[in-house]
């Protein structure tokens, strides 16, 4: 009896446990129709706008420019343009306005041996040397800072006498840097005071040389009485006595204008007792200087490329010089460089030349007059270039030579040539 009653209750479970299994594969059929429709209802727009986009003709880019309109790129060209040329402008410091180079005239401050020339006020911190990473002449001034320093000011200059810079428009002077955005003041003192001066401030954020010009009217910053007719120093400063790491200073200039310069350069022979010409000699001090001959056109020859040569034509003067004295003599080009001045006013500036040898290495020409040390009783003799040549229809030829802030004064006849 009991076995007939648990077989029953065996067979009813197993016909609950069918219908079951019947109902779940229907709603899970159902529910697998649903998700598959979902699907490709989804799926279908994509499809549609994918089909319509490909059935659209595609434009080419250049063509799409081609639709554009002209002014649209002349207006894109010229912008982009301008923004070439702000970028080149960034690269280098703004020039004041009324600088033109070929109506003023280049008066040399410092350009050779400038560790001599500046005073180093910290040299248990900052270290000088003539450097031959130059713009111009012989050497830069190079200036290393090794620890941090007592002052910001680290170069110093004081002139014996009082400089006359009355006539100069502008000075410059060559700087290069590391981008280090540090600050840097190069002050000019007047008339033995200390408070009496003008600031020139720049920035050093460019790479490599640049040149920095400053008006001696407009846009300085000064303070007390400014008297350009009585320069007495001049100091170099930055804004951060921490900073280590090397800069360059090089060819520190004034700037004074073309027909200014040429009147204060002539001499009459009312002011003169004597012209002196070809052969004669000079004597100022313990120096006396000979002018030995000129040559209106002198080829300079430098090899370019393999055995090729290239040649140059300058002018050339040959001078001696010997000391008179009884101690040694620093040789130097000061305050000013030497210039050829002819009959009509033109001035030929000097030129240091350099000629590439064969092995591709740049040197001075082996004639060119060798400044520095000149020892008691010897001479030395050399050459001096011109650039450019004098020309054919000059009939007299004034050479200005300045030495150790001596002038000497020669003047000749242009068919004179020895």
């Amino acid at each position: 009896m009991t076995t007939d009653i648990d077989k029953r209750r065996q067979e009813i479970k197993e016909k609950i446990l069918r219908k079951s299994i019947t109902r779940s594969n229907i709603y899970l059929g159902v529910a697998l129709i649903v998700v598959v429709f979902a699907f490709l209802l989804m799926s279908s727009i994509p499809y549609e706008k994918q089909v319509e986009e490909k059935s659209k003709p595609q434009v080419p880019e250049e063509t799409k420019e081609v639709e554009g309109s002209a002014s649209n790129k002349i207006e894109a060209q010229a912008q982009k343009e301008k923004k070439t040329e702000t970028v080149k402008a960034e690269l280098k410091p703004p020039v004041p306005e009324g600088f033109n180079e070929s109506k003023l005239v280049k008066v040399n401050v410092v350009d050779d041996s400038q560790s001599i020339f500046w005073s180093n006020l910290y040299p248990t911190s900052v270290y000088f040397e003539d450097s031959s990473d130059r713009i111009s002449g012989r050497d830069s001034l190079k200036v290393e800072f090794f620890r941090e320093r007592p002052s910001v000011v680290f170069a110093d200059k004081v002139f014996t006498e009082l400089q006359d810079w009355s006539n100069a428009k502008f000075i410059s002077f060559w700087f290069k840097g590391n981008n280090t955005g540090l600050i840097f003041d190069v002050y000019i003192y007047f008339g033995k005071k200390w408070n009496n001066w003008v600031c020139l401030r720049f920035q050093d954020v460019y790479k490599g040389w640049v040149r920095f010009v400053f008006s001696t009217e407009k846009n300085i910053i000064k303070n007390g009485e400014v008297d350009w007719s009585k320069v007495w120093r001049i100091r170099i400063a930055n804004n951060n006595k921490k900073f280590t790491g090397a800069f360059y200073f090089d060819d520190f200039a004034i700037w004074v204008p073309k027909d200014v310069y040429v009147a204060n350069e002539t001499i009459t022979e009312e002011e003169e007792n004597k012209i002196y010409g070809m052969r004669d000699t000079i004597v100022k001090g313990d120096l006396a200087v000979t002018l030995n001959r000129w040559y209106p056109i002198y080829q300079v020859e430098s090899y370019c490329i393999g055995s090729k040569v290239v040649k140059m034509a300058y002018s050339r003067v040959d001078i001696t010089v010997k000391n008179l004295g009884d101690r040694e003599i620093y040789l130097s080009f000061t305050p000013y460089k030497p210039v050829l001045v002819d009959d009509s006013g033109k001035i030929y500036e000097y030129v240091n030349v350099k000629v590439k040898r064969p092995d591709g290495l740049f040197v001075e020409h082996p004639d060119q007059f060798k400044l520095g040390v000149l020892y008691p009783g010897t001479s030395r003799s050399g050459a001096i270039f011109f650039y450019p040549v004098v020309t054919i229809n000059t009939d007299k030829v004034r050479l200005v030579l300045y030495l150790n802030k001596e002038k000497f004064e020669f003047v000749w006849d242009r068919s004179r040539l020895s």
